[in-house]
């Protein structure tokens, strides 16, 4: 399985990559930052791609979706070339940038490796709660019915027939989907492939662009950055053990290359790269949009500030001094900040925008918001999870750096989401919709942007301390201590740099609790993630779709004709049996909302199939041979069930769950412990 793991590797690091760095090449990016961008490209034509297959009813395919982006990215690179035999690119790469971005990479890769690839279980574990049935069962379906689109997005579920799917953010599902067929496998192993080049590469690569946009090639800073980028413990792993919300993580993770773009060629001049950014902002949006919309709305929180700034300090953006300064700046940032709020609540009142507008996360809430604040300040933006003191003091530096190099506008996109992540988890009264509306007012994911927004805060925070130690160890030498044997001579601000960075980096990845914390003094932060990873990827122990279900289920694939429909109790577990193995199971989700009559009359009245023809004609329209349970008569409080199924959902499920061996209508014909298989017979 490991060997299918790093092979899925490969090839996605292959797709993501490849057919980007040619665009970027072709729209003029330099080759360091064109890879680093490269990712904003081909999510993005790929989900566009699997959606004109969808529109035009074409089946699509790993050549469907990839041939034509190939051809495409290729083509323009080409033309590019032909056309600007002289390419000036928008910005001039260093000899040291290559190595820098490198560093990245290998940080990103070293903290994957460490927090997340050594903690799953297997190459082919997965976290068995509430999104993976979503996840799981839509890259399958998206595998054997050729539909791939996100406006056409669907589980396939037999209980909705008529059901052909609705827009739904599949850019991660095309991905693994196609990183799947090329590696031959059904999706689980693809998927943790996916998930570990989003967190080791793109995102970090991500950073890496977004930084250099905001501090040119300055070395050490960049340096600095190459550790920052990866300090917080929340993202992106938080998003691993929470949902697992993979549409959000890809989302985020290119949220700082999405802005990094629209900064550097503000930066350059819009005049003279108006086409570029035209087209890099057509591609940005439509890969957020399509990977997780509230993307969008995170990149605008970001940006909005830039622009501002921007519009009202054009001297700045004007390297020729040629743009005269603005008589009053100050009503610029009035204006666009009321413009900028009239359509934020324009667009919350939108009637596409109600359902998650008006979704309330009832589990972040807890009506203190003294105790919020501290999670806050001490960066614990997950449950449970200890603070990070430590990075908070580097943060605190890096305010007070940006502060004094007129930078301040860095400081407000983290300084929303912090108060935004305080506000989710302190009321459910309105002003939550307003300031989390685009989020579910989900305190997490606010938690979760506010960790990708302090990046840059952290990176001048330790940028700072370097200088610090390079001032103070110079100080010294002037004192003359040690002199005759030049103490300190030989530390440059690389080394000091360097020096700050190992010591950060010991201190804020070390397994140890060298930092006291608030919540548990037992455990430092990363141990804490890791070990949450660990439990929530554990086969070993009870999940709600254990691994002796899942050889219940092997088992039931090899004595049934192929493509059989079974009728499952999906709280069970088995509503991930379709996604993970194959099986061709009636409920593909454990809601029961809106049910057609025909699943209704099943779901309510299967274990009287035998003197109930309303059941009878259900099962018989809907070509259902088989019923499995596979926690046959298990009362729900001794039960292992998803976490969002409570008392009440689970007994929605009674037609289902009071089968029993002696049920009239039902053969058993598979038994092990609670684990059942019946034939329909009646």
């Amino acid at each position: 399985m490991w060997s299918t793991f790093f092979l899925c590797f490969g090839i996605c690091t292959l797709l993501l990559y490849i057919p980007g760095f040619f665009a970027g090449r072709a729209l003029r990016l330099s080759p360091v930052v064109a890879i680093a961008c490269a990712p904003i490209v081909t999510v993005s034509l790929y989900a566009l791609v699997a959606v004109a297959d969808g529109a035009l009813g074409v089946a699509a395919s790993w050549p469907s979706i990839l041939i034509p982006v190939l051809a495409l990215c290729g083509s323009a690179a080409v033309i590019s070339r032909v056309l600007f035999k002289k390419k000036f690119n928008v910005e001039i790469d260093q000899p040291s940038d290559w190595a820098i971005l490198l560093l990245y990479l290998t940080v990103g890769m070293i903290v994957c490796g460490l927090v997340y690839i050594k903690g799953l279980d297997g190459a082919d574990s997965f976290y068995s709660r509430f999104d993976n049935q979503t996840h799981t069962n839509m890259v399958r379906y998206f595998l054997e019915s050729g539909v791939w689109s996100s406006l056409q997005a669907n589980v396939g579920a037999p209980a909705y027939p008529d059901w052909h799917g609705a827009f739904y953010p599949a850019a991660w599902h095309d991905i693994v989907a196609l990183t799947a067929s090329i590696a031959g496998d059904s999706g689980v192993v693809a998927a943790n492939a996916v998930n570990a080049v989003v967190c080791g590469l793109v995102f970090p690569g991500s950073c890496y662009a977004l930084l250099r946009s905001l501090f040119g090639n300055a070395r050490n800073m960049m340096l600095c950055g190459a550790v920052a980028s990866m300090a917080f413990v929340s993202f992106p792993w938080v998003f691993l053990v929470k949902g697992p919300v993979t549409s959000n993580l890809l989302s985020y993770a290119l949220i700082p290359s999405v802005c990094s773009l629209a900064i550097l060629l503000t930066r350059k001049g819009l005049r003279d790269h108006l086409p570029e950014f035209l087209i890099w902002a057509f591609l940005g949006c439509s890969a957020l949009a399509l990977s997780q919309p509230n993307g969008l709305f995170s990149a605008f929180v970001f940006l909005l500030p830039f622009a501002l700034r921007a519009i009202a300090h054009p001297e700045y953006f004007a390297p020729d001094a040629t743009q005269p300064r603005r008589k009053h700046p100050w009503l610029v940032y009035l204006i666009g900040t009321c413009v900028a709020l009239t359509a934020w609540v324009g667009a919350l009142s939108l009637p596409m925008f109600a359902s998650i507008a008006a979704f309330t996360d009832w589990s972040t809430l807890t009506y203190d918001p003294l105790r919020n604040i501290v999670l806050a300040c001490g960066l614990s933006f997950f449950h449970g999870q200890p603070e990070q003191w430590l990075l908070s003091i580097v943060c605190a530096l890096g305010a007070v750096y940006l502060v004094r190099h007129k930078k301040r506008w860095l400081l407000i996109p983290a300084g929303y989401m912090l108060i935004s992540y305080v506000v989710c988890r302190s009321t459910d009264s309105s002003i939550r919709a307003l300031f989390a509306g685009f989020w579910y007012n989900d305190a997490w994911r606010m938690g979760e942007c506010a960790a990708i927004f302090l990046v840059p805060v952290a990176t001048c925070g330790l940028h700072a301390l370097s200088q610090g130690l390079y001032r103070l160890i110079g100080h010294v030498r002037h004192l003359g201590v040690s002199d005759s044997s030049h103490a300190g001579s030989s530390l440059t601000p690389l080394v000091a740099t360097l020096s700050v960075l190992i010591v950060f980096s010991v201190v804020n990845f070390c397994p140890l609790n060298i930092v006291p914390h608030f919540i548990n003094k037992s455990i430092s932060p990363f141990s804490f993630m890791t070990k949450s990873i660990e439990d929530c990827y554990d086969t070993s122990v009870e999940q709600v779709y254990s691994e002796d279900e899942k050889r219940f289920v092997e088992k039931v694939l090899s004595i049934i004709p192929k493509d059989s429909l079974v009728i499952n109790q999906p709280c069970d577990g088995s509503v991930f049996a379709y996604g993970v193995n194959g099986l061709n199971t009636y409920f593909r989700s454990t809601s029961s909302d809106d049910l057609p009559e025909d699943a209704f009359n099943i779901q309510k009245g299967l274990a009287q199939i035998a003197g109930n023809s309303a059941v009878q004609d259900a099962v018989e329209r809907s070509g259902a041979e088989y019923v499995l349970l596979l926690d046959q008569g298990v009362p729900f409080e001794e039960g292992t069930w998803l976490v969002q199924t409570n008392d009440r959902q689970f007994h929605y499920w009674d037609g289902i769950n009071n089968i029993t061996d002696d049920t009239p209508g039902l053969e058993p014909v598979l038994a092990e412990g609670d684990m059942r298989l019946y034939k329909i017979v009646e």
